[in-house]
């Protein structure tokens, strides 16, 4: 199935899916003096025009043959959705809701709302659409139920922010238990690097842990400079984050090489 935005090209053949899927309904349902009543809506309606050449909908084709087809008229309402019989309960309706919400989303808006039949509003409950209330509404004289919904598609900022604050909870803390761990190793096991390199960690390592919490935080630049600095005030600012970031790495290096020791070991 090809999904593509509706043109004003696109509107007898939309009302030829119109009247197609309002005649298959199941008669239970809706009787054929409201199937005609509500399918005449095509052809004396002037709204049914107005949600097609001013409103903003996408429609399904199969094999260049128009299926079924969805509008928004205004942008937060859905004022058409249907669908040809033989194709109805096989996902066209889903997709095209999904593309509709999608779009509105992406649009700003904080809700859409609709009226659905008896038949279609099944589909929106699946989809997460809260029923407002039942009405009963009248077209050429004759009776119709139908049920007013809507949907929050807003996208909930709160949920957002403390799902990515519990990720870099979690990515702290990870952080730093491998680096206790390789600082564990560091002083309590034997060294794996050379003598030199591990006695130099074991200096520097206490002032590489604040060193690694000022980066974790991004309190302060990687490399705390700028061109007004005297050479000495340079490498004074230099030789810390230097001998820190020397020790991560060290650090690291020795707990993975003594991990991997004890692998082969075992």
């Amino acid at each position: 199935m090809n999904l593509r935005r509706i043109t004003i090209k696109d509107q007898l053949e939309l009302k030829k899916v119109y009247f197609d899927s309002i005649q298959s309904l199941d008669d239970k349902i809706y009787s054929q003096e409201q199937k005609r009543a509500w399918s005449s809506q095509a052809w004396n309606n002037p709204i049914f025009d107005k949600s097609i050449t001013k409103g903003k909908g996408w429609l399904l084709s199969k094999q260049g043959i128009i299926i079924a087809f969805a509008t928004r008229y205004p942008t937060d309402r859905i004022a058409l959705f249907y669908c040809k019989g033989k194709f109805q309960k096989k996902g066209c309706g889903s997709k095209l809701l999904h593309k509709l919400e999608d779009e509105a989303k992406k649009e700003g808006l904080d809700s859409l709302s609709t009226e659905a039949s008896l038949i279609s509003y099944e589909l929106f409950l699946k989809n997460e659409w809260k029923i407002i209330r039942k009405e009963k509404v009248i077209i050429n004289n004759i009776f119709f139920e139908r049920y007013k919904m809507t949907k929050n598609i807003k996208i909930n900022e709160f949920i957002v922010s403390s799902k990515s604050k519990k990720f870099i909870l979690i990515q702290r803390v990870l952080i730093w238990a491998l680096y206790f761990f390789s600082g564990f190793i560091l002083y309590i096991k034997k060294g794996i690097l050379p003598s030199m390199l591990i006695s130099f960690s074991r200096i520097i390592y206490p002032l590489s842990v604040f060193w690694l919490q000022i980066r974790i935080k991004k309190r302060t630049n990687f490399l705390p400079i700028d061109s007004k600095m005297t050479t000495s005030q340079l490498w004074f600012n230099l030789l810390p984050v230097i001998a820190s970031l020397l020790t991560v790495i060290f650090s690291l290096t020795n707990a993975v090489l003594y991990i991997l020791e004890k692998l082969i070991n075992s």
